[in-house]
Formats: C-alpha cells, sequence, structure tokens
C-alpha cells in the first residue's frame, strides 16, 4: 500500500509542475501577442487617403522601418477606436495633418507596430 501512495505523490508532484510550467509558457506566449510597441516617426507627409468608413491613410516622404506594412510605400492608418484614439482626436488629428501638408511641414507621429496597418496614435507638427 506504501509503494502505491508514493508513485500517486511523485504523479501529483510532475502534475503540479507542469502546470506551473504550462501557465509560465501560456502567459509569456499572451503577453508577446498582445504587447504593442510604439514607435516615433518625423516626415513629411506624402498622401492622405480618406476612406468611406471614415479611416484616413497617410503615406510619407520616408519610411519607418518599424512599420510591418507590406510594399512600399507603407500605409500609417489612423482610424477611431485604434491605439486609443476617439472621434474628437482623429478630427483634430486630421485637420494638423491636412495644414502640415499644405505647410510643406514635417510631421512626428506615434504609431503602434503591432499590426500591418501601423495605427497612429498621436501627431506633432514641428513648427
Amino acid at each position: 500500500m506504501m509503494g502505491k501512495y508514493k508513485k500517486m505523490s511523485k504523479v501529483k508532484i510532475v502534475g503540479i509542475n507542469m502546470k506551473k510550467l504550462i501557465f509560465i509558457v501560456s502567459g509569456l506566449l499572451l503577453s508577446s501577442i498582445c504587447y504593442a510597441d510604439f514607435h516615433w516617426h518625423t516626415s513629411k507627409i506624402k498622401a492622405v487617403y480618406p476612406l468611406n468608413d471614415g479611416q484616413v491613410i497617410f503615406q510619407f516622404e520616408s519610411e519607418s522601418p518599424d512599420c510591418p506594412s507590406p510594399g512600399s510605400p507603407h500605409y500609417y492608418y489612423l482610424s477611431v477606436g485604434q491605439s486609443s484614439v476617439t472621434q474628437e482626436g482623429a478630427d483634430k488629428m486630421y485637420s494638423a495633418a491636412l495644414a502640415a501638408a499644405m505647410a510643406n511641414k514635417q510631421v512626428r507621429i506615434y504609431f503602434d507596430d503591432s499590426s500591418q496597418n501601423c495605427f497612429i496614435n498621436r501627431l506633432f507638427i514641428d513648427i
């Protein structure tokens, strides 16, 4: 009877260690999947492309190597609900971007590189 109990306790200990290992591995995988990394990029605006769903796509004269957008030129999206952008924030950034483009000024954008859309979080005009 004692030998049977020892085997069960070993299995239980191994089971606990496996549970811990699975928990740690899944936590690491989840954190790497959910992790959004933001980057600053400075350039003049090359093109502004408003879409019918309210999103706006920007193209810049120089591209950021941190944007995983396929092909060239890279597309950077301004979209309500992405990267904490509200409708009011999107409207103000769109207006500021148009003013900068008309004045031939550089802008600085802060964008999320966790998707191919490189969603813009904020926009700054160098005056």
